[in-house]
């Protein structure tokens, strides 16, 4: 039997055995529209960076315009995540792990800030050694200690954004669905032929379909 592997390269298994086991997994909603992507979109179709970067202007904007859905969710209680509106991008790498970049009110960034941001990969969750090495060793005790202190939740409102922008990058296949338990989470497909499919994913301690729908309008709007 091999152990899980780490989701991001500075950390270790804990997220994969508590995060995704089942703590964290809860019943999502899933949202999909097409885009006809605006011809400068259309034209660069097969430079992901750029098309990765308007999405992030986009949803940036969106949450602007939807104060209402620009919260986290704990646990049945809804958490303001504040302004400048925040963007969390999840970068793979060849390993197999991933990298997560925070962007602030990515609206008012050019593309070429963002892009420059995206590539050079800096991870909000830096690496602490006392408590990686912890929770590679216990890691349902330090679930539960850093939950029913509060420190989790105080964690990820700091370092996190209310929607997390993922771009799997593979042709072949058309969408991806994953609902995270504390924000929405977006998904670009490949573009083709001058069109993008937009998954988006949510669970509904933060808001009925309308409103969530509305919001996906709103970032498929500004591609167009």
């Amino acid at each position: 039997m091999f152990p899980p592997y780490p989701i991001s390269r500075h950390s270790n298994t804990y997220a994969r055995r508590i995060w995704f086991s089942g703590f964290g997994t809860p019943r999502g909603v899933t949202l999909t529209s097409t885009v006809n992507l605006r011809p400068d979109l259309s034209q660069n179709q097969g430079d992901p960076w750029r098309i990765l970067a308007a999405v992030c202007q986009g949803a940036s904007a969106a949450l602007r315009q939807f104060p209402r859905l620009n919260q986290f969710t704990f646990w049945g209680r809804l958490f303001w995540a504040g302004q400048p509106e925040r963007i969390t991008v999840i970068i793979g790498n060849p390993d197999s792990s991933c990298d997560l970049v925070l962007l602030k009110a990515a609206h008012e960034m050019t593309t070429e800030d963002i892009v420059k941001t995206l590539k050079g990969r800096i991870d909000p969750i830096a690496p602490n050694g006392a408590r990686l090495s912890f929770a590679e060793h216990f890691p349902f005790v330090l679930y539960l200690l850093e939950r029913l202190t509060g420190h989790y939740r105080r964690d990820y409102c700091l370092n996190q954004g209310p929607i997390f922008v993922s771009m799997l990058g593979e042709a072949e296949i058309d969408d991806i669905s994953y609902t995270p338990e504390h924000s929405m989470a977006l998904y670009p497909g490949w573009p083709k032929n001058g069109t993008m499919r937009l998954t988006l994913c949510f669970n509904h301690q933060l808001a009925n379909a309308r409103p969530v729908a509305r919001f996906l309008i709103a970032i498929k709007r500004s591609l167009e």
